[in-house]
């Protein structure tokens, strides 16, 4: 249990880290837009001789949306590293607020910048950090936000020219033309107005780190998500696992179609297992059943079942796609290409050859979920079964790798005709459970 939970944990830290990655870069690209737009908005806002000490201050904010997204490209980056980021943005803001421009030569009253409402750029600085996808890095930008402001108003309140702003004397003035003139006098600065500026700025930063944690469990929902749909795609095929995964009630109730089965056997298994170990034969099958099922889902069919030394698969369950017999015929020439192939590897390792049966079927099957509420299966039955399970073992008859239907050749589209190219029509052969023999063809 412990190790499944330390996994898990791997793997939601890998998904964060990955969101991360794609958040810093779009971090970094949407800064240097704004940046850009704001850079020519204060080309036709402010005196050409000043506007040069602005652009140098917005290209280093554009710098510094880059850094956290070139250190976290970098794995050897320690995390506390990334905390510098959001300081280094509000000292660098706070700078741009409250420091006067070399450039400009009439300089308004220290005190006065403070009542610009220029705050309220601090904002997207707390924003920027949603993109860390950590609350408490929310929480630190707040907090760094919150420092800098602070000491910036503290530096303009200790200039010689700046007063502060005082209840006492305000509620002592005698007229409401003495308190207007008071409380808009250039050199006042009210420490009551920085209070409430420090609240709002770390409420903003405590909505945000709530969203981002919320998005946290929402991203580790959606790993462990994928985690369990990969498992079962170990064990399901692909088509059903989608298909459970992706509707309410996915399979319903037993309905008819058509579709096409096939039914795959190793030729002689019970001698070869005689004479291997339990473990070599175990590989084996493993190793054979692997290509098999690889097959399958490569060409658009259902793993029913295993059967031993073979398998079962349908083509068009549990939705038709259409080109069923062609999906199926695709499949069966794959799997006996694989199989040469990996006998040929055998072969050079001086292990004897498999020889595989393959029956292919078209016609109408039975779907849909069998089992308790407990623990459903989901199966596929009817004649077309029985028939491509008998065509299989008549492989063994005919000394052939593949017999199929003339139901399926039948099946083919005038596009899919091409698929049957090789195979060759033989005489109609009698089946048990079936009272006219069946028209078959032959690879």
């Amino acid at each position: 249990m412990n190790v499944w939970k330390g996994s898990t944990h791997i793997r939601s830290k890998a998904a964060i880290e990955a969101e991360e990655r794609i958040g810093l870069r779009l971090g970094a690209i949407v800064r240097a837009a704004t940046m850009t737009v704001i850079a020519v908005w204060l080309f036709f806002q402010v005196p050409l001789e000043e506007v040069a000490f602005y652009w140098v201050l917005l290209a280093a904010f554009i710098l510094t949306g880059w850094l956290p997204y070139h250190f976290r490209l970098r794995e050897e980056t320690r995390n506390w590293v990334f905390y510098l980021f959001p300081l280094l943005d509000a000292a660098l803001l706070t700078y741009t607020l409250l420091a006067p421009n070399p450039l400009d030569k009439e300089n308004l009253p220290a005190a006065m910048l403070l009542r610009l409402g220029n705050e309220i750029y601090f904002f997207p600085i707390i924003a920027s950090a949603v993109f860390y996808y950590r609350p408490l890095m929310l929480i630190w930008s707040g907090v760094c936000v919150a420092v800098t402001w602070t000491l910036g108003t503290l530096w303009i309140a200790s200039q010689p020219d700046s007063r502060l702003f005082r209840w006492q004397e305000y509620r002592a003035l005698s007229s409401q033309q003495q308190e207007i003139a008071y409380f808009l006098a250039p050199e006042r600065v009210d420490l009551n107005t920085l209070g409430t500026q420090i609240i709002v700025f770390m409420l903003v930063a405590g909505c945000l780190a709530l969203l981002v944690s919320r998005f946290q469990g929402l991203l580790i929902g959606h790993a462990e998500a994928e985690r369990k749909r990969s498992n079962l795609t170990r064990y399901f095929s692909p088509n059903i696992v989608e298909e459970l995964a992706d509707a309410d009630e996915p399979l319903g109730e037993a309905r008819s179609q058509d579709a096409a089965v096939l039914f795959a056997d190793v030729i002689g298994f019970t001698r070869l297992a005689e004479m291997q170990s339990p473990e070599k034969v175990f590989n084996l099958l493993r190793e054979l059943l692997s290509l098999m099922a690889r097959e399958v889902f490569l060409h658009n069919g259902t793993l029913d079942k295993y059967l031993g030394d073979g398998v079962m698969a349908t083509f068009g369950t549990p939705r038709n796609n259409g080109h069923e017999a062609r999906d199926a015929l695709a499949c069966a020439r794959a799997i006996l290409s694989g199989v040469a192939e990996w006998n040929e590897k055998r072969e050079r390792k001086g292990e004897p050859r498999l020889e595989i049966g393959i029956g292919l079927h078209y016609g109408p099957v039975v779907l849909g979920n069998v089992g308790d509420e407990s623990r459903l299966e989901f199966a596929v039955l009817g004649d077309t079964v029985n028939v491509a399970s008998r065509f299989e073992r008549l492989t063994r008859n005919l000394n052939v790798s593949l017999v199929v239907s003339g139901d399926l050749i039948a099946a083919l589209s005038d596009q899919d005709q091409p698929h049957a190219m090789g195979l060759t029509p033989c005489r109609p052969e009698k089946i048990r459970g079936r009272d006219r023999p069946v028209p078959v063809w032959t690879l």
